[in-house]
């Protein structure tokens, strides 16, 4: 074993004794050892800070409401959250959720109009997100995407999110943007966002309009870091070809703007994200409509935009992992970096500038050298666990990287979760 691998391990060994959380078992067929068939019921039944276990399958949605918890998907499968909602509200300083390889395809509220796959509000604790997708709805194209609203730490890293349509009524509306925050605090690690597609103009009496594609993100008094990945604002649909005398077709759908600021006090940090605008659709050649606009990469209508010029550190873990099993942790930082690990058994939010980054970990980390990386900017551990008592009870660490660069400067990398189960 490497000697990385060994203090990691150690750290893994070290952290058995730390606080445990009970596992309840969620399969939607069943079976021995399940508790529920459903997600919420489990959420119902947890106490605060436990691990929910979620084998392949599809499930409804789920609130969380004030209570700390983990909710995993099992490793290799596909939990998939179908034409609903995941909301986690209410959370208090100190409590925090961890979403880990769910996937949501979000739908129609009971009032036709879209929902969000994923709403974080008035939470003051921290919402961490990991290995997931937001997406609108796979039948309908209505929803999708993440909403925070009013809460104070909420974190992705290696999430897809795009932004659908905002449902039947009223027509017209705008699509979604991929992540739309206000009053709220985000940072995202190699995420990909883009904005929801607009659908050119029908036949009309005159020339239809398009509609306004989505945003890949949209800020309203609010801070965003963003490090990896992309932001994409939605293209815009070709408008429709004649169809009568009296309809001359459909004008094109405006492109939605990749990162757009709306009020004073917004900042926006992005280190190593492209920021593409949606183009805009065209007319039909044999109609006499319009073709949309183009959007905008970056839209400040008051507020700061900050692109820094630092490539971006990422991270992942194998997780959720039995106790026994051997994970991996893989990272890609810049050739020449030093690297260290930071392992800790509580998360937290602490926006360091001057390290480029978002602390995702508590204060009290035990850092583990990874030395200097090759030119490739590669590194990869595999580490051993072994079995920790009592059975039925669940590990959590939290990771994160810090690099010094060989031009001197000091950057928080991704982060990740361990989900040790017994």
């Amino acid at each position: 074993m490497r000697p990385q691998s060994t203090a990691l391990a150690l750290v893994l060994a070290a952290g058995s004794g730390s606080a445990q959380s009970v596992i309840w078992t969620v399969d939607d067929g069943g079976g021995p050892g399940v508790a529920f068939t459903e997600i919420q019921p489990a959420v119902n039944a947890a106490g605060e800070g436990d691990t929910i276990f979620v084998r392949d399958g599809a499930y409804t949605g789920f609130t969380i409401d004030g209570k700390s918890l983990v909710v995993a998907g099992e490793l290799g499968g596909t939990v998939l959250v179908v034409d609903e909602q995941i909301v986690v509200r209410n959370l208090a300083a100190g409590q925090f959720v961890l979403l880990q390889g769910i996937d949501v395809e979000g739908g129609l509220s009971p009032f036709l109009a879209g929902q969000p796959a994923l709403l974080a509000e008035n939470d003051q604790g921290i919402v961490r997100v990991e290995d997931g997708s937001f997406l609108p709805s796979a039948a309908l194209n209505v929803g999708g995407g993440v909403w925070i609203d009013g809460s104070a730490a909420v974190h992705l890293a290696r999430c897809d999110l795009l932004g659908g349509q905002a449902g039947f009524f009223p027509p017209g509306q705008d699509g979604f943007p991929a992540l739309d925050v206000f009053d709220g605090t985000a940072a995202l690690y190699d995420c990909d966002l883009e904005g929801a597609f607009g659908p050119g103009g029908g036949c009309t009496l005159g020339c239809g309009p398009g509609v306004q594609a989505g945003s890949g993100s949209v800020l309203d008094d609010s801070f965003l870091f963003a490090s990896g990945g992309s932001i994409a604002g939605g293209d815009g649909g070709p408008g429709a070809a004649p169809c009568s005398l009296l309809g001359p077709g459909g004008d094109g759908g405006d492109g939605g703007n990749g990162l757009h600021l709306l009020t004073p006090g917004t900042d926006a940090f992005t280190l190593g994200t492209p920021i593409l605008a949606g183009t805009g659709g065209p007319a039909h050649p044999a109609s006499p409509c319009s073709s949309g606009s183009n959007g905008v990469a970056v839209q400040v209508d008051a507020g700061t935009y900050q692109p820094v010029g630092l490539a971006a550190r990422s991270l992942s873990v194998t997780s959720p992992v039995s106790s026994g099993a051997t994970i991996t942790v893989d990272g890609v930082g810049a050739g020449g970096d030093t690297v260290f690990l930071l392992v800790s058994g509580s998360p937290g939010h602490l926006v360091l500038p001057a390290l480029f980054g978002v602390l995702t970990t508590d204060l009290n980390f035990f850092p583990i050298p990874l030395g200097l990386l090759p030119p490739s900017g590669a590194f990869s551990l595999s580490v051993p666990t072994v079995p920790v008592p009592p059975s039925g009870v669940a590990l959590h660490l939290f990771l994160q990287t810090v690099s010094v660069a060989a031009t001197g400067e000091i950057v928080l990398g991704s982060f990740a979760t361990l989900v040790l189960l017994t």
